[in-house]
């Protein structure tokens, strides 16, 4: 222990010689007393005093990593803690960028790095993937004693394939990446190989998405509580406060916290956080909220938080200080400034002291050169000065078992020697101390001799079925050897393709074309190199996983309630069967393939819409959605009428009221009409108006209408008169002359004449009253043909009085049975692309009396009946449909003539 005892006596005079350095004052900014603490920084990056402040930040003008990060920096007026950045699949080193960064004193890197888009493939038997993550760990470990942080696939929830999460069998899955289990496998691998090689300087980061819908994966996701050191996720409010968002998956994780899924144990933080709704004001709301938060320690266990300040084609614009709308805001930054740069989260610290003590590890038996068959035992000891964690057997440098010495520091591991080929292999022991630290011992070459010529059983049960987004999934029953079956052989068409480990029962080829067909069979394979007859074949079809291209959307405003959505084609590997057009993030219409516009009408006002769309082929795979395309509606709606409308009349005066009016958005004026004519505005709040300075008897009427901002105008309200005393009828009518017009009856005759004023006239055809008119002529359209038919009339004026009748008048009316002659040459002018509307065109008819009006059909049925005209203008049809017309002529008597010729025209 005298090595620990001097290292912290070392510690000691340094944190003598840089007190002023290491004391932070927390929460103030003010220098640091007596009584302020010293800030320390664990070993797995975890500050005493303080959150860390970190960033992803991109899209500002800079193309390289750390440009991007020296730029925010400049905005933020501070060095951050952490610099986050991603490695895609593939990658095998971190970046110059990502090295200078986490090599900058007072700086973390925060690494997210997918090792395999299939997460099966980074489980350890891809020999491929197996070395890739063999140089990252290489790249990692030449940093030194410079640690990082790393994720191993962050957001994993995103990407887990239908039915992949046990604890959410309800939960609709769509990702690609494979099941929990696989997730967990691919990161236990790279952490094994990752001890291999001795690295020591990651602190492991679980980086879950944190959204309520997929709060029911977090535990299957879990790695397992040796193998994380962080728990982060990323949060981005919307609708709900900063707050609120963050505190649902905190609760989650504080509630779901056990033996196997220890989230308490670890510390927590934010990788990401971003505000992504449209209202500036919750977005400055956000950044108070999470420093109102700090200092009220609501979430202690976060210990960082990383905004994300980006935008990418598929992500809202979540740069920090702009709009959703791709708008410069600067309150927005000063916001962000104000919480990164609060005192809470400002204040240097230096490591704590740690372990960096390797532990000693001996391997004992079998010796160098030894010759071995069937079950050895590896035998050694190790020890360390802390505490071990762990020994391991390796076997060409392969984990092959491990064991936890006993008291005394003896260690007994027994390895099958038949799991491997015969041979010369080297035997090492590796152990690992629980500060993370390793040893390994000296190898020994052994020879292993097991005389095996019976080869394993054949595998049976052999299934393989294809599935979009995964591949040709191939299974089959684990198979026996006399000694022990070391790997199978996947056979694809008749030839070799691929050797899996000695627990595999499944393969996937996702290596696929579309609707192509392969041949699989399986055979097993034991150390000794015999291999089991091939399983029974199995064909399988691929069908088609390949979605369209993301089509390229638009909408524009066509009618006050209707929208055009339109986009330019997708095209596929096949053929794109379809579009879904979306509104407001639900679909709402599915059209055809070869149709690139859709119309949506019955939008209600000062509205805004955003629509996107997708496209699907034959096999149902959907594109993404296009960007969003937005549309705001006016306000078109008129106000309600003024209902009762009243008048109290006086001598020089007329004293209107009405009820008040609604609208869709606001009534803004009344307008009052008197004989026809508008002579008063009121505002929209005025629900009476007085008429003064009227003279004599003269007789007035008055209606009422509601405006609103937009100028929309109801229709007039029910009509009241100025009331004045008059009991004096009208004159009678005199002069009565009735002619005949076709087969109507014309009357004229003599106005009357009335002490205030005629009204109205009431015409009576043998006695009764059919009908009323302001002027001294009446045609009686309908008279009964073929006999005569007697006339009188009455004059009435406002009070109600009523004329004696005039003398009366008789007129005889024919029978007609002549039928009008056919329409002669109809024809179609069809509208523009757009338009939607079809013209059609008649030469006019002739009759002995008179054509009365003509009766349009369409697809052979009654369509419209019109008056005396020759042409109407078909609108509102649908763009792609034929449609077609015919035309008859129709006299007073109801004669119809012969039908036209049928015309067609197809509608665009």
């Amino acid at each position: 222990m005298r090595r620990r005892d001097s290292w912290r006596a070392a510690r000691a005079a340094v944190l003598v010689a840089l007190a002023s350095a290491l004391l932070v004052a927390a929460p103030s900014a003010s220098p640091a007393s007596a009584a302020d603490p010293v800030c320390t920084i664990s070993a797995k990056l975890v500050n005493s005093c303080r959150p860390w402040v970190g960033a992803e930040s991109a899209n500002y003008g800079q193309s390289t990593f750390r440009a991007r990060m020296l730029e925010h920096e400049t905005r933020l007026g501070r060095q951050l803690d952490i610099v986050h950045a991603y490695l895609g699949a593939g990658a095998t080193a971190l970046t110059p960028d990502m090295v200078t960064m986490a090599k900058r004193p007072g700086t973390i890197g925060l690494y997210n790095w997918r090792v395999s888009l299939n997460w099966a493939a980074g489980g350890g038997d891809n020999a491929t993937v197996n070395g890739q993550i063999d140089q990252m760990a290489a790249s990692i470990k030449a940093l030194g004693t410079t640690k990082i942080m790393l994720t191993v696939f962050h957001e994993p929830e995103s990407a887990v394939s239908s039915g992949g999460s046990p604890s959410c069998p309800t939960l609709k899955l769509t990702g690609t990446g494979g099941t929990t289990a696989d997730y967990v496998n691919m990161w236990h691998n790279v952490r094994e190989r990752f001890d291999a090689l001795g690295v020591t300087n990651v602190v492991w980061v679980m980086n879950y998405v944190g959204y309520v819908s997929s709060f029911c994966m977090a535990r299957d996701l879990w790695p397992g509580n040796d193998y994380v050191d962080w728990v982060m996720w990323d949060p981005y409010p919307a609708v709900g406060t900063w707050a609120a968002v963050v505190g649902s998956f905190y609760n989650y994780l504080t509630a779901n916290s056990d033996a196997d899924h220890d989230f308490l144990s670890k510390p927590w933080g934010l990788a990401e956080f971003g505000y992504i709704g449209t209202n500036q004001a919750a977005a400055y709301a956000m950044y108070d909220d999470a420093a109102r938060a700090i200092h009220d320690n609501t979430f202690p266990k976060l210990k960082a938080y990383a905004v994300w300040d980006n935008w990418t084609s598929s992500s809202h614009d979540d740069r920090v200080g702009y709009t959703q709308g791709h708008v410069l805001d600067p309150v927005e930054q000063q916001h962000y400034n104000a919480l990164a740069n609060d005192p809470a989260l400002i204040g240097t610290a230096v490591p704590e002291p740690t372990d960096q003590a390797p532990p000693t590890v001996v391997r004992l038996t079998p010796e160098d050169g030894a010759a071995v068959s069937g079950t050895v035992e590896v035998t050694g000891t190790a020890s360390d000065d802390v505490g071990l964690e762990s020994v391991q057997l390796l076997v060409d440098d392969s984990p092959a078992g491990s064991a936890t010495p006993d008291g005394d520091g003896h260690v007994t591991i027994a390895w099958n020697s038949g799991s491997v080929a015969n041979g010369t292999h080297s035997l090492r022991l590796w152990a690992r101390d629980t500060s993370g630290n390793t040893a390994l011992s000296d190898p020994a070459g052994v020879t292993v001799y097991n005389a095996d010529v019976e080869a394993p059983s054949v595998p049976q049960n052999p299934a393989a079925s294809w599935s979009r987004g995964v591949g040709v999934t191939l299974t089959w029953s684990a198979s026996t050897d006399n000694l022990a079956v070391t790997g199978y052989r996947i056979y694809r068409d008749g030839d070799p393709f691929t050797t899996l480990g000695s627990t595999d029962t499944e393969y996937v080829d996702d290596d696929v074309a579309n609707l192509s067909t392969h041949t699989y069979a399986v055979a097993a394979l034991d150390a000794a190199g015999n291999e089991s007859d091939p399983s029974g074949s199995r064909q399988v079809t691929a069908g088609d996983d390949t979605a369209p291209t993301i089509p390229a959307a638009g909408a524009d405003l066509t009618a006050p309630h209707e929208a055009t959505v339109s986009w330019v084609e997708s095209t596929d590997n096949h053929d794109v069967a379809g579009y879904r057009v979306y509104r407001d993030g639900s679909p709402v219409a599915d059209v055809a393939g070869t149709v690139t516009t859709w119309v949506d009408d019955g939008l209600d006002d000062v509205t805004s819409y955003t629509y996107r769309v997708s496209a699907y082929d034959a096999s149902g795979n959907e594109s993404d959605r296009s960007d969003p395309a937005v549309v705001t509606t006016t306000d078109s709606t008129a106000p309600g009428v003024p209902a009762n409308l009243r008048a109290v009349s006086a001598p020089a005066s007329v004293s209107l009221t009405w009820n008040a009016s609604t609208d869709n958005v606001a009534v803004t004026n009344y307008v009052v009409y008197r004989d026809g004519l508008p002579v008063m505005t009121l505002g929209g709040t005025t629900t009476s108006w007085t008429d003064s300075a009227l003279v004599g008897s003269t007789l007035h009427r008055y209606q009422v209408t509601a405006r609103d901002a937009t100028g929309n105008e109801s229709a007039k309200s029910n009509e009241v008169a100025r009331t004045v005393a008059d009991t004096t009828a009208p004159t009678a009518p005199t002069r009565l002359a009735g002619s005949l017009s076709g087969l109507t009856v014309r009357l004229t005759w003599t106005a009357s004449t009335d002490a205030v004023g005629v009204t109205s006239y009431t015409v009576y055809r043998g006695g009764v009253a059919i009908g009323t008119s302001t002027m001294p002529a009446y045609t009686d359209a309908t008279p009964p043909l073929g006999k005569a038919s007697s006339y009188t009339v009455r004059a009435r004026d406002a009070a109600g009085n009523t004329s004696a009748a005039s003398s009366a008048v008789s007129v005889t009316v024919p029978t007609d049975k002549t039928a009008p002659t056919t329409p002669g040459s109809v024809r179609l002018t069809v509208g523009t692309t757009g338009t939607r509307q079809i013209t059609v065109a008649w030469n006019a008819s002739t009759d002995n009396v008179g054509v009365t009006g003509y009766y349009l059909y369409r697809a052979n049925a009654k369509y419209k009946l019109l008056g005396k005209v020759t042409s109407y203008v078909d609108t509102g049809l649908r763009a792609g449909t034929k449609y077609t017309y015919k035309v008859y002529a129709l006299d007073a008597a109801g004669n119809w003539s012969g039908a036209s010729a049928s015309v067609s025209g197809t509608a665009r």
